[in-house]
This record gives C-alpha cells, structure tokens and sequence, in this order.
C-alpha cells in the first residue's frame, strides 16, 4: 500500500472512513481526525478506531502504524449485545 504524504492522499486512503479538518490559526486547533474504516485500529490508541493528530505529517505516520485487527476493533467501543457485522478480509 502506497504511503499517504498529503491531506489527499490520507482521505483517499482505504484504511480511512472519514476525516475531520479541526486546524483553525487560533488557540482552539483540535488537529486532524482520520476515523479508521471497521476492522482498523490505530497503533499507538490502544485499540482505537480514529487517528488524532495536530498536522498532516504526524497523521502519515500514525496511520502507516495502523492494523487490521477486527478483534481490537470490536474491544474499540462495541456492544458486545449487539451481533457482530462482517467486515472485509484483511
């Protein structure tokens, strides 16, 4: 898999369901928010199913820690009362 390296790049990525762009010039900047498509989780979020970072670079770097782990992506806030939906084969 290609190595996303732009903001583009990150959205067109298949690992990548949604994005949300919170980089404003004043003090309330929340970064940028990749939320990982099911079955992928992020590296370093213990199990998380977004990637949150403050610039383009560090969202690159955090996705390409990314797995697919559909075991720690249902742990990542799924309702173990609900069944479990199919996701696609890694």
């Amino acid at each position: 898999m290609k190595k996303p390296r732009t903001l583009a790049d990150l959205i067109k990525d298949p690992r990548v369901s949604d994005y949300s762009d919170e980089r404003y010039p004043k003090e309330c900047s929340e970064g940028l928010w990749l939320y990982l498509a099911p079955g992928w989780v992020g590296e370093h979020g213990w199990g998380c199913s977004t990637v949150h970072e403050m610039t383009v670079a560090e969202c690159c770097e955090a996705l390409g820690e990314a797995r697919y782990d559909p075991e720690g992506w249902y742990r990542s806030g799924f309702n173990p009362q609900q069944s479990r939906p199919l996701l696609p084969g890694g």
